[in-house]
């Protein structure tokens, strides 16, 4: 099981390293200015044979004195956001209409990112436990023999 510890940390290592580097605006280079929520849009989504709602603010906020409005449409914001909270956009200095809500929710976690991330972490998981030794010669044996 210490095995397993080890590459966990490695891989939770790499996910972070990952994290500062894939945000989009970077989060490094990225400009910061405060935003308004304006509105909350509300947008229905299909889940099976059911409907879940998924909320996104409308942001307001200036950069050098002109307006830019952010909505996103692809994330959710799990309701965390409403209409007059004062909030801290992320965007790119050369096209400062691509902004993100610097937050933990929409920036940092994406819902995706994280599934995939446990899905990957649990597939090494198994082959770690599972497979500690690598194949066994019975094991190969047994494959060879169901080919013929």
């Amino acid at each position: 099981m210490q095995l397993v510890a080890v590459v966990w940390t490695i891989y939770w290592i790499f996910f972070i390293i990952y994290l500062f580097y894939s945000r989009t605006p970077d989060y490094f280079a990225g400009g910061r200015t405060k935003g308004e929520v304006i509105g909350v849009y509300d947008k229905r989504i299909s889940v099976g044979k059911s409907w879940a709602k998924r909320e996104s603010p409308i942001v307001y906020y200036y950069v050098d004195s002109v307006r830019y409005q952010f909505n996103s449409e692809n994330e959710s914001y799990l309701g965390l956001y409403k209409k007059g909270d004062r909030i801290t956009m992320i965007y790119n200095p050369f096209k400062p209409e691509e902004a993100c809500i610097l937050g933990l929710i929409g920036y940092w976690i994406n819902i995706t990112e994280l599934i995939t991330a446990f899905f990957i972490i649990a597939i090494l998981t198994l082959f770690i436990t599972v497979i500690p030794d690598g194949y066994d010669e019975k094991f190969t044996a047994a494959l060879k023999n169901n080919r013929t």
